[in-house]
């Protein structure tokens, strides 16, 4: 499996890059869950049951990967989404689904995003599969 690293340069171990052939998104699979998914048409997030430090860790590296402008954290408890862009907040839900206007993005930009994880991020051995999502 090729070796992911963040926007930092640190190694993010058991995860991968996908590629899905078949509609084009981009997905930071951490373990089995594809905790960030950058298509087209937008972002989804999920946590796949797993609400871990790790996880979330994850979700924030994708979205420095992607170049999206959201954070989460953690607050009395709960998992917090940050939009970047315009400081609102909303609670997270697994296998929410963000389109680039409710991230403060334009599709063009949503295009680049992918664009550069595609150029500058993927492994040139990056697996494009079909992702069961």
């Amino acid at each position: 499996m090729p070796k992911i690293k963040d926007a930092k340069g640190a190694e993010m171990k058991h995860t991968q890059l996908l590629v899905d052939s078949e509609n084009g998104g981009i997905h930071l699979v951490y373990h089995e869950t594809a905790v960030m998914s950058l298509l087209p048409t937008g972002v989804t997030l999920r946590d796949g049951g797993w609400q871990t430090t790790t996880t979330l860790r994850r979700i924030n590296q994708g979205a420095e990967i992607f170049r999206i402008p959201l954070s989460v954290y953690l607050k009395d408890g709960k998992w917090i989404i940050r939009f970047g862009r315009t400081g609102m907040e909303c609670a997270f839900e697994d296998g929410m689904e963000f389109p680039p206007g409710a991230l403060g993005m334009s599709v063009a930009e949503m295009e680049d995003a992918s664009l550069h994880v595609n150029k500058t991020r993927r492994p040139k051995d990056a697996a494009t599969s079909s992702v069961e999502l």
